[in-house]
């Protein structure tokens, strides 16, 4: 029981990840435009060339999210994590605030999306996000 748990967990976060990265990509392709300018940050380059909605906030958060199930205290802690992410990413210059904020928006999207996608499919109730 407790091993199906796991991989119904595995389904998820790898279902998640794989989504938000697709969106994250073609969002990056649609709007690309330039990043802010960081001078000590050179081996980023392809990143900052397209920098709008930050990937790595988007999949930390879904991914940390699904991690931490109705546990309060988890919640507690991955809001912390979470929430280094998205000033790491501002502090290192490799996107603008705006970036970060619509990471968390896509990072909504993408869960109200699967959600949908899940209850049109049938699939079970572990399945759901």
């Amino acid at each position: 029981m407790f091993q199906r748990a796991w991989a119904w967990l595995g389904a998820r976060m790898a279902t998640f990840l794989t989504t938000v990265s697709v969106l994250t990509y073609i969002l990056n392709v649609a709007f690309a435009r330039p990043g802010p300018y960081c001078s000590i940050v050179t081996f980023y380059d392809q990143e900052a060339d397209f920098p709008h909605h930050s990937g790595h906030v988007s999949r930390a958060t879904g991914a940390l999210t699904l991690l931490s199930g109705k546990n309060r205290s988890a919640k507690t802690l991955i809001a912390e994590a979470i929430l280094q992410v998205f000033i790491s990413r501002i502090v290192l210059g490799m996107h603008y605030f705006a970036d970060v904020i619509g990471a968390v928006f896509l990072l909504l999207e993408t869960q109200k999306i699967l959600t949908l996608a899940t209850s049109l499919l049938s699939l079970p109730e572990r399945f759901t996000f």
